[in-house]
């Protein structure tokens, strides 16, 4: 039986349960991060499509976290990103897996959806519910301590003595470009500003269609996890504040990435004034200690795809656990979305950090 809801603290403790079945991370089985995550976000709790076994027990599930919508400056939607999908193994058929995939499509009270897919979901999505994909993240990123990515894969290597010798000169060499771009830009970041309104009014007027930036959204996302949050770097150049970049530190195999989550300005980049802001990311990496700069974004929206091109390299898809194309479903006119091709959309609309 599937039943959906508005997910509240009375369900909870099945959640975990349920998620016990399959993980031991404290992503998936920590209350208050549950709570967190699906109750107190600014746009509301999340709504909850369960799969329950006729003795009452839950047995799958999905989120709708919930989220406003831009589709251009003054109309807004009630939108949602699919999260957190499972099943229990025991439980693990086809029936269950389509059942609560047909449920995601047309809720009450929610007018576009976006999911995406990893390396088991994608073959369902594609081939079998024909789902097309609206658009795709490319994964961008740069190494800044090569010597440590090296080890990390490769840690008998014998020329790896040499590249901790060039580890240093590399590293100083891409601070001290940051430095001189910020000297000829006089771009730096700084304090946040005082009206953060004034910049989400203004970004939201040249973004395209987008999900809601907001002072509340900003502290909810990247301050206030129980286990994890972000650092928020607001880039100024003089008295103006362009806008602000946030950043997650994570791990995986063994090497640091400093993850850029989040990226918006309030107007249109001079050249000098990108290079700049790309080197200074590479530069709060190294001052972060990290191995590698990493960003995933979708690179047809015009506000983001600067951010291609030196020092980045694209990062193909065979070299990550999984390619992220974005489903799309909605209750809207097709025209009222323009091209969906062309959405702002960042890794902070999505939940894998």
């Amino acid at each position: 039986m599937i039943a959906i809801k508005t997910f509240s603290k009375e369900h909870v403790d099945e959640n975990i349960k349920l998620g016990a079945s399959e993980y031991t991370s404290q992503e998936v089985l920590n209350k208050e991060h549950l709570i967190w995550k699906h109750i107190l976000p600014p746009a509301g709790p999340s709504k909850f499509i369960g799969e329950y076994s006729a003795e009452g027990a839950l047995t799958g599930r999905i989120f709708l976290q919930r989220r406003n919508f831009y589709l251009k400056d003054n109309l807004s939607a009630t939108g949602a990103t699919a999260t957190d999908l499972l099943i229990d193994p025991k439980c693990r058929v086809a029936s269950s897996f389509i059942a609560i995939t047909r449920s995601i499509k047309s809720p009450e009270e929610i007018d576009i959806i976006f999911h995406t897919s990893n390396e088991n979901s994608d073959i369902f999505y594609r081939n079998l519910f024909k789902f097309p994909v609206r658009f795709s993240l490319t994964a961008l990123g740069l190494p800044v301590d090569i010597y440590e990515m090296v080890k990390s894969k490769w840690p008998n290597l014998s020329a790896i003595k040499a590249l901790k010798i060039l580890s240093i000169p590399y590293k100083t060499l891409l601070v001290i470009l940051g430095e001189i771009l910020t000297n000829f830009t006089k771009i730096n970041f700084s304090n946040e500003p005082i009206d953060q309104e004034n910049i989400f009014s203004q970004f939201k007027k040249r973004a395209g269609p987008h999900f809601e930036r907001s002072k509340e959204f900003n502290y909810w996302r990247f301050n206030s996890g129980p286990i994890f949050n972000g650092a928020v770097y607001w880039a100024w150049k003089g008295k103006e504040c362009l806008g602000y970049l946030v950043f997650k530190k994570t791990e995986l195999k063994h090497i640091n990435f400093y993850v850029l989550m989040d990226i918006i300005f309030i107007r249109d980049l001079g050249r000098l004034e990108k290079i700049c802001i790309k080197f200074l990311m590479v530069k709060i990496a190294i001052q972060n200690n990290c191995d590698a700069l990493f960003m995933m974004v979708n690179l047809k929206n015009s506000s983001l795809n600067w951010l291609k091109g030196a020092p980045f390299f694209k990062i193909p898809d065979r070299c990550l656990p999984h390619a992220t194309p974005i489903f799309i479903h909605t209750k809207l006119p097709e025209n009222m979305l323009h091209k969906y091709e062309n959405i702002f959309f960042t890794l902070a609309d999505l939940d894998y950090f």
